[in-house]
């Protein structure tokens, strides 16, 4: 390609936009999702995601314009002309200066139509300005914007609930949809969580713009595949997209300012004759997906792919490379690489959801067997890519923690911990206790009933084995079972529920822990630039309930009643700064704090010491080790998502008392030959005292401190 040299007025836009985002208020900045693409990795996307054949292009959330500056950069400086270029942007001083910035390129006549509208993109109202017959090329950086954002109104700029965005989501999509694929969307769009993040309804809208045979390009978080709730982003792409490319960063990153590393995902979108066909009636995928990992030895001057790709167009060469790149890689140039079957990725894709209710309804010849492997004969898909060499096609019965009869979530969120988590220093003889409240507070004591504190773990440090409830001094603040004086009357008008629901009427709080409330009630908590009461907090508001209801009334310091995820066997740190170690909770257990992930079952023989044991086995460790995300500072995230994923063997009731037994006997911390070799025995089917079992659980081990290693080293 011969490279276009940005005129002056260009090159002003450009900086002009730059300085403008770097004068915005950071908190306003979370709160909106504007986290700017940039040019470097605008211009890789791009590259990877532009077909020659190209004519029409949108990014429906299109910022200051990086991405759809790259894209005509690139068309008008190898003569291609679009007949159709769109941005929408929001904030209506960035979209002045994106179209300002794109309408630079206007007069080199490479672009029939440009335009760039002011608005939501979720507008319904103005989806018909969006092009019936989709676009070749949907490229965008979706905002990241916590549900409980998007349901604030804010009269400075007002953010629509999630209620609302999702109705005029599947209003847009209706409009567009062909017949044979509307039901696909609608329950997808029906059925992603209310607690999900405004990306998920953003993914669906940009897919949902991409015409057949057209590519959809996307700035994603590495993580996009095992965020909660990513699971319906997952199914939309396995059915109605084909995965071409997943290009990511390594420590540093491409943004300073993130933590999680960033992946681009590129995607070409299927006809209807092949999507509306369920995953388990089209047989095996043909094709693969091509993985990258870009370290910042790749990066020269302006390009990330600079030092890789010396020369005019170093994203235009790694473009031209990826579509020959051989199977397997090394860390020449920067760059390390995989190739994975497509049919992989599609059964891992289809084992992860196919417990969700919406399944049934996109799938209903579904059974809870496997996509293909039933023709493999392997449960190889399932194993994480940098451990399959190891097992070398030998893994079999292999399934993920649900379907062994494990449960995975996630701990206890009180929504202000600074309230509802205090530290216990003593009792007294009248059933009260003495406790040490919290920073925001100044770390003052206070009387309250013992009946109202419950043991919890809160951190790491209070965790060196497994839990004993008669050491920790973190307690929670139970207070459904008592009441204000001041909604005491309240309480009463409402006698009729509480004895339709079988619960027992609060009783009046006694003045000591009574004050302690109102004094919550006019705390100001301050999280970043934003301050707000305690009541008001976004995940506090959630506790309230009004009579009107038909249920009892519950008031903001109520936290609703504790799940048996809130109490699990066993869990590990979401962020783990070694290896992950799962530990097993008191018995009868007490609460973890969402700083953990939990693990559970209501099978009896899966207790407590049987789950450490598989969990803490070489195999899991590694597991665990390799399906999570390495962040910024060198520490791996572990969330549920990640565990839900868990390649774990089925073992008979004798093999979970063998675990049991085993695992009562270890020292905290240790680990055990035995179980590795009873692990081993069912992931492979291999002897477990043979050589090749032996070899394999020193590989494990290896792999496991090798990825550890290399995570710590990239953080320093």
């Amino acid at each position: 390609m011969s490279v276009l040299q940005p005129s002056s007025l260009i090159r002003e836009a450009r900086s002009e936009a730059a300085a403008y985002e770097a004068s915005l208020e950071p908190t306003r900045r979370k709160r909106l999702g504007q986290f700017f693409t940039g040019l470097p990795l605008s211009r890789l996307l791009t590259a990877i995601a532009l077909d020659a054949r190209a004519r029409s292009v949108i990014d429906p959330m299109a910022g200051h314009g990086d991405l759809l500056d790259a894209v005509i950069e690139r068309t008008t400086g190898r003569a291609q002309r679009l007949v159709r270029v769109q941005g929408v942007e929001i904030d209506p001083p960035i979209a002045a200066m994106c179209r300002r910035r794109l309408n630079e390129y206007f007069d080199l006549g490479g672009v029939g139509t440009l335009v760039v509208r002011v608005g939501d993109a979720f507008d319904v109202h103005a989806a018909g300005e969006y092009a019936r017959e989709g676009y070749d090329l949907v490229i965008t950086n979706p905002p990241y914007v916590r549900y409980q954002t998007q349901a604030t109104v804010d009269d400075a700029n007002h953010l629509r609930t999630p209620d609302e965005i999702r109705r005029d989501l599947r209003e847009i999509v209706r409009g567009r949809a062909e017949r044979a694929e509307w039901e696909i969307w609608r329950t997808l769009i029906d059925s992603y969580s209310g607690l999900a993040d405004l990306s998920v309804p953003a993914w669906i809208l940009a897919a949902a713009l991409v015409r057949p045979g057209g590519v959809l390009a996307l700035v994603a978080p590495a993580t996009w595949r095992s965020r909660d709730y990513g699971d319906i982003i997952e199914y939309l792409l396995a059915r109605c997209f084909r995965i071409e490319y997943l290009v990511e960063d390594t420590q540093p990153g491409w943004f300073s300012d993130a933590l999680v590393r960033t992946q681009l995902v590129v995607a070409r979108r299927y006809d209807a004759s092949k999507t509306h066909l369920p995953l388990v009636e089209r047989g095996s995928d043909i094709g693969s997906v091509v993985t990258v990992k870009v370290s910042p030895q790749a990066s020269a001057h302006d390009s990330l792919v600079g030092a890789a790709f010396p020369g005019e167009d170093p994203e235009g060469s790694f473009s031209e490379w990826l579509r020959s790149v051989p199977e397997t890689g090394d860390e020449r140039m920067g760059l390390a690489w995989s190739v994975t079957p497509l049919e992989d990725l599609t059964e891992s894709v289809f084992a992860s959801v196919r417990r969700r209710n919406w399944l049934r309804a996109l799938e209903p010849s579904a059974s809870a067997g496997p996509l293909f492997r039933k023709n493999r004969g392997s449960s190889e898909s399932l194993v994480p890519a940098a451990l399959r060499p190891l097992v070398d096609g030998a893994a079999t019965e292999l399934v993920f923690p649900d379907e062994a009869g494990l449960s995975i979530s996630q701990g206890l969120r009180t929504g202000c911990n600074g309230f509802f988590y205090v530290e216990f220093l003593e009792g007294a003889p009248d059933d009260s206790a003495r406790v040490r409240l919290s920073s925001l507070f100044n770390d003052d004591e206070a009387i309250v009933p013992a009946a109202c504190l419950v043991p919890v773990v809160r951190r790491q440090s209070e965790v060196d084995g497994p839990v004993q409830e008669e050491r920790l001094a973190g307690r929670v603040l139970d207070l459904s079972g008592w009441v204000l004086p001041e909604d005491a009357e309240g309480v009463e008008r409402a006698r009729h529920l509480y004895a339709r629901q079988g619960l027992p009427l609060p009783r009046v709080m006694p003045v000591g822990l009574a004050n302690l409330v109102r004094r919550a009630a006019e705390t100001i908590y301050k999280s970043g630039q934003e301050a707000k009461r305690i009541p008001e907090l976004s995940a506090v508001r959630t506790n309230l309930r009004s009579a009107a209801a038909a249920r009892a009334p519950r008031f903001w310091y109520m936290l609703p009643p504790f799940a048996r995820r809130h109490r699990p066997d066993a869990f590990v740190p979401r962020i783990c700064q070694g290896i992950p170690q799962v530990e097993i909770n008191h018995a009868p257990p007490v609460l973890i704090d969402a700083n953990f992930s939990t693990i559970w079952s209501e099978s009896p023989n899966w207790t407590r010491h049987a789950i450490r044991g598989l969990l803490n086995s070489s195999w899991c460790r590694a597991c665990m080790e390799s399906l999570g995300t390495p962040l910024g500072g060198g520490a791996l995230k572990l969330e549920a998502t990640h565990l839900r994923r868990l390649p774990i063997p089925l073992l008979s009731s004798s093999e979970q008392a063998f675990l049991d037994a085993e695992n009562r006997a270890l020292p905290p911390d240790a680990g055990h030959d035995s179980i590795d070799r009873c692990v081993v025995e069912r992931v492979t089917g291999w002897k477990r005292d043979s050589p090749k079992a032996v070899e394999l659980i020193r590989r494990l081990k290896q792999v496991a401190e090798s990825l550890c290693l290399s995570r710590q080293r990239r953080g320093t």
